[in-house]
């Protein structure tokens, strides 16, 4: 953009009287300073922005807005380093002189610059474009957004007077002359960004195109960050320029070729001068622990440098994690294809007929549903989730769900479904964990295609071939001409939308106006009502119709003929947005079962024709990495010496600093750590001992239910008092509310997870626990099939003057 302006524009904007600069002419801008100046002090620039990680890392201005300690430490030491050093050559002049360089001594590398500007202009341009033109939905956002909000920053930092440097230097020189009008640029930009960018992370989860907001995990002031803020506030101080300004005046300036070869002069010696330091120091630690111990230095003793600690986060490669894995020659196949076009199916076969195999599946309700198939077809079936363990005697088939996979057992064949979800930011790591630990002879992968190419790569770390084998949807699916009213549904349809509130509404005015009964599915239902919803709908026992969220696309089979989308548009936990194309297909292929038809249609013609774009637009999209996450010997080990460097520390600053150290290899990504270190956050006063920390942030805690983190507060509160933890819920009653039969729910079903996860005599209530659960369950049940529709609409009343 800033070139862009000086193609335009030129030098100046002319406003008849008064001539508005927005970049130096050449004889102006290298005035005041030498060559040997400008060597100086683009080197400096160059070697503070690397040893102090520069205001991309928000270490400078533009890091003020986030309450960064750090920020401001660097802030005002450059600003104090580039003042003296300004206002000192003002009063008295040094290295300066400068030669005249007008000669066409630079003009060969004006026009190389040029070229080069211009190339990357029309390339910058071209790829806008493109993708605006070839991306659809969010990608189109991004790219859009991308390419505006980078033209509105580089036209703000070119009208400001950021890439002159006359404007910067007497700014930066206090005397006669002075001129204070950056102070009101850099002023006015903080004052808007703070206030903006607090109330943004209050109120939002994470930004717009970003998955966090990246807020600073490190308070540590330390030499680096001090003496790179040094060296740039010198070099800035004499040059006048920080990186981006310099590199838009090396096609303005002379000296701009000058600054930018040596600003990566800088850059190179500053990256050599850290491992100098880090060596330095973990070497005179050692030393001084010599004389104080008078023995040698040991890995026990030896207070690990940062460096050290990155090698203790080092999450490359994970497929050496498995050994007993890397052992076994697994035969890899990969089942491909849509909804509905048994792929599942014929994997199952392969697992009936194994002499021992695993079922890893997403849900408990897909792992209670195998469960119960197998057994049933004679194939004696074990079930295991976080919550329950049944143990079928002589059973060498189990059920589970992925996170409860045994990766050291040894099996004939093991089934990892839904594949797709390895790149799951919450979830995803467990997915990873079981294509590359499970030890299988077979292993079976289903899914849809997209995690094809990332399949590929990881199996090429292993050493091992994917045979993929592609499935078609069994049957037709049509898309229908959109409803007029509610009273057109027939028995076998299904409503979708995507609110629980919505959900029941729907429930009781077709139950009203229609015949029959209607069956309801939503994310927050217990999966065993869930499954006698399910039942009911799909025999037709007084229920002919189904109401459900996306909660439909992934769990029991069902009998729908026709599904319907009463909305298109969803609140994902940041906003409000229209369904993605895979989402609308996933859920649409839910319509019709193995040969039957399905149908499909909305409550609108412009709706329809979404639908119709979304299940005729080819599936190009493929997952680029999958999720990862340390075990908890890999964090102990790295809070061992963590904590041994700086002293205590929570699991949540543990894991914080864990991720900002971590190595992970491109097809990889750290799964989001945010849930953990919330959880911790609220734990830390109860001073749990780490395994217990680690154990309680990783519990299944529905953080949208209060009374389930209040559960959690008293279950550590209780552990660390007493060494036991009792349950405590509210009395079971018919009077209750369905929220707080939902809530009490959660609440056995989070104690009968942590029960797990310790030995017996600590959660002690364990089978009371389960016994509530399934008295909880029936009660809920009751409480869906006897709520009327005027009750629904008094309570959303009440909450409205609630609030």
């Amino acid at each position: 953009m800033a070139y862009f302006l000086y193609l335009v524009v030129g030098e100046y904007i002319d406003f008849g009287d008064y001539q508005y600069y927005i970049f130096d002419p050449n004889e102006a801008g290298i005035s005041g300073l030498n060559i040997g100046g400008w060597i100086i002090g683009s080197f400096l620039v160059g070697l503070g922005t690397k040893l102090g990680n520069g205001c991309t890392s928000g270490h400078g201005v533009c890091g003020l807005a986030r309450l960064s300690i750090r920020s401001l430490a660097a802030v005002c030491t450059f600003m104090a380093c580039g003042f003296g050093i300004a206002t000192l050559r003002f009063h008295e002049p040094f290295l300066d002189n400068s030669e005249d360089f007008g000669d066409g001594y630079y003009d060969v590398f004006r026009i190389i610059a040029h070229v080069v500007m211009g190339l990357v202009l029309a390339g910058y341009v071209g790829a806008s474009v493109y993708c605006h033109l070839k991306e659809k939905g969010w990608k189109r956002y991004d790219a859009d957004i991308s390419f505006s909000t980078g033209l509105l920053f580089g036209a703000g930092l070119t009208f400001s007077g950021m890439c002159r440097r006359t404007k910067i230097i007497n700014f930066l020189s206090i005397g006669e002359g002075w001129d204070p009008s950056l102070a009101f640029v850099m002023g006015s930009a903080i004052a808007f960004n703070l206030p903006f960018f607090q109330l943004m992370i209050k109120k939002t989860q994470c930004p717009l195109l970003a998955d966090s907001y990246g807020l600073p995990n490190n308070n540590k002031i330390d030499y680096k960050l001090i003496g790179g803020a040094v060296s740039f506030g010198l070099g800035w101080g004499l040059c006048g320029f920080c990186p981006g300004p310099g590199l838009v005046n090396l096609f303005i300036l002379d000296h701009g070729i000058i600054f930018v070869l040596f600003l990566a002069v800088g850059q190179v010696a500053a990256h050599f001068l850290q491992k100098y330091l880090d060596k330095l120091s973990q070497n005179n630690t050692q030393v001084n622990q010599v004389k104080e111990v008078g023995s040698p230095v040991t890995p026990e003793n030896n207070i690990m440098s940062r460096s050290s600690l990155k090698g203790l986060a080092d999450l490359r490669k994970p497929h050496e994690w498995w050994p007993l894995a890397r052992l076994n020659s697994r035969k890899i196949y990969y089942h491909m294809g849509p909804t509905n076009s048994g792929k599942t199916f014929e994997a199952m076969e392969k697992l009936k007929k194994a002499k021992s195999g695993v079922y890893c599946g997403p849900l408990r309700l897909l792992a209670g549903e195998v469960f119960e198939k197998l057994n049933a077809a004679g194939v004696p079936c074990s079930l295991v989730t976080g919550q329950e363990s049944i143990k079928i005697p002589g059973a060498k088939h189990t059920a589970c769900t992925i996170e409860t996979a045994d990766l050291e057992s040894k099996y004939d064949c093991a089934i990892i479904d839904e594949i797709q979800m390895i790149a799951d930011k919450e979830r995803g790591s467990s997915w990873t964990n079981a294509f590359l630990g499970l030890c299988a002879d077979e292993l079976h992968l289903t899914g849809d295609d997209r995690a094809k190419s990332l399949v590929s790569k990881i199996s090429k770390d292993t050493c091992e071939k994917v045979s993929f084998q592609t499935y078609k949807r069994l049957s037709k699916l049509q898309v229908e001409e959109p409803i007029n009213s509610l009273s057109e549904l027939k028995a076998g349809d299904c409503i979708v939308a995507f609110s629980r509130k919505t959900c029941h509404l729907l429930k009781r005015y077709l139950e009203k106006h229609c015949k029959g009964s209607c069956s309801i599915i939503y994310g927050n239902l217990p999966p065993e009502t869930r499954r006698e919803q399910a039942r009911k709908f799909n025999e037709r026992e007084d229920s002919c119709y189904l109401v459900a969220t996306d909660a439909v696309g992934m769990g029991l089979n069902f009998n729908i003929n026709r599904i319907i989308f009463f909305e298109l548009e969803k609140h994902d936990g940041r906003a409000v947005r229209e369904l993605f194309p895979q989402e609308i297909r996933q859920i649409a292929g839910r319509a019709g079962r193995y040969k039957t038809p399905g149908k499909v249609t909305a409550c609108s013609e412009h709706e329809v024709n979404l639908i119709k774009k979304a299940l005729e637009q080819p599936e190009t999209f493929q997952i680029p990495k999958g999720a990862i996450f340390p075990s908890f010997e890999q964090i102990s080990t790295f809070a061992n010496d963590y904590i041994e460097q700086a002293g205590n520390k929570t699991y949540s600053q543990i894991l914080r600093e864990f991720a900002y150290l971590a190595s992970v290899e491109g097809k990889y990504f750290l799964q989001n750590i945010e849930e953990a270190c919330f959880i911790s956050d609220h734990l830390k006063k109860f001073r749990l001992p780490l395994i217990d920390a680690y154990t309680f942030a990783h519990a299944p805690v529905r953080l949208g239910i209060p009374q389930c983190m209040a559960s959690l507060k008293s279950f550590a509160n209780e552990l660390m008092r007493y060494g036991e933890v009792k349950l405590k819920h509210e009395e079971l009653s018919s009077n209750l509310s369905l929220e707080r039969l939902e809530s009490t729910y959660f609440v056995l079903e989070l104690y009968l997870w942590l029960a797990k996860k310790y030995e017996m005599g600590v959660f002690t209530d364990s089978e009371e626990a389960l016994f509530n659960m399934m008295q909880c369950t029936k009660l809920i049940q009751e409480k869906i099939d006897q709520m009327s529709l005027e009750e629904l609409q008094e309570r959303r009343k009440r909450r409205r003057r609630k609030f």
